[in-house]
């Protein structure tokens, strides 16, 4: 078993793409749920065989047994982006809809935003069909806004669908309650430069 378990998380991220087989035994000996199902998302987006789905289950099995509502959900943000990633998006609805309830134990609602935040840009690069419901999620956390990280959040995620249609953005923001947040977001939108906006890498070189 890894005794730290942040490294042994990035040692097989570094091999996922070079030696798959020993990253997902790499992956396997982290004894913290949290950062195996990081790694075995990492495995899973990278596998080379058929059963790449197989691997990316396994990191979903491994991040349930997270200690505590948040690393359950947010953990799940890895091998949901695998799968956005390899195109198969079939499961992800059943995969993700049931962290919902899990997200409304989230007892802060900063927290709860932030779990909620990272799902929608994990799924985001697929069908809206996919996200839009996590967005839905995202917003309902977003009220009564307690916390900054609350206003970033749901702000940063209205802009990311605006810079690719805001005419759906606006339809968004128009089932927001009347507030500060949303009076902050309509400016944002208005003098948006697409070019500016960056979805969060999971995976990267």
């Amino acid at each position: 078993m890894s005794d730290n378990p942040t490294q042994a998380r990035d040692r097989a991220a570094s091999l996922a793409r070079s030696d798959p087989s020993a990253a997902l035994t790499l992956a396997r000996e982290i004894n913290d749920p949290w950062f195996a199902c990081q790694a075995l998302g990492w495995v899973g987006r990278f596998w080379p065989g058929d059963d790449f789905e197989t691997v990316i289950n396994e990191a979903f099995e491994i991040g349930r047994k997270c200690s505590e509502p948040y690393r359950v959900v947010a953990s799940a943000a890895w091998p949901v982006r695998a799968l956005t990633e390899r195109g198969a998006s079939s499961q992800i609805s059943t995969i993700v809809h049931p962290l919902f309830a899990l997200a409304n134990e989230i007892a802060s609602l900063a927290s709860r935003s932030e779990a909620l935040f990272l799902l929608f840009q994990a799924t985001k690069p697929g069908m809206q069909t996919k996200w839009l419901p996590v967005l839905e999620e995202l917003m309902k956390a977003s009220f009564p806004t307690l916390h900054w990280r609350q206003s970033r959040n749901l702000s940063d995620a209205i802009l990311i669908v605006a810079a690719e249609d805001s005419r759906l953005a606006n339809d968004i923001l128009h089932r927001l309650p009347e507030s500060r947040l949303k009076t902050q977001i309509e400016k944002r939108v208005k003098t948006l430069d697409p070019t500016n906006i960056h979805l969060r890498v999971f995976f990267w070189e």
